[in-house]
């Protein structure tokens, strides 16, 4: 089966840039790794990231997925590390933009030229 990246090329809210901290980076990339465990979410739970990259201009991530509902999960995604980094950021309102890019990879030789544009 064809594994999926989806590729999360949203801004940091764009009508006001917000900025994250190294620390509330690492929070959230720790948080996306255990919201994807087996169990531990009922859409986004038993998914496996092989990437993720945060940056200000962008969530990039690499995702195993050969489902039908990868809107639902990246939206699960989404919406779960907003709630967190708002929990402590009362004064904003909207962490990520909307949408995302997503792209079909079809053989393993795709899957490791992107694992190694993660990694450079």
């Amino acid at each position: 089966m064809p594994s999926l990246i989806a590729s999360k090329r949203d801004t940091l809210q764009t009508s006001k840039q917000v900025f994250l901290s190294i620390k509330e980076v690492e929070h959230t990339i720790a948080y996306l790794h255990n919201l994807t465990r087996e169990k531990s979410d009922s859409i986004a739970g038993g998914k496996s990231i092989l990437a993720l990259t945060i940056t200000p201009e962008k969530v990039e991530l690499l995702l195993d997925y050969t489902g039908d509902k990868l809107q639902q999960v990246i939206g699960r995604l989404k919406s779960r590390s907003a709630s967190a980094l708002l929990y402590h950021r009362k004064e904003e309102k909207h962490i990520w933009s909307k949408g995302f890019w997503q792209a079909q990879l079809l053989d393993s030789i795709s899957k490791q030229a992107i694992l190694n544009y993660f990694t450079k």
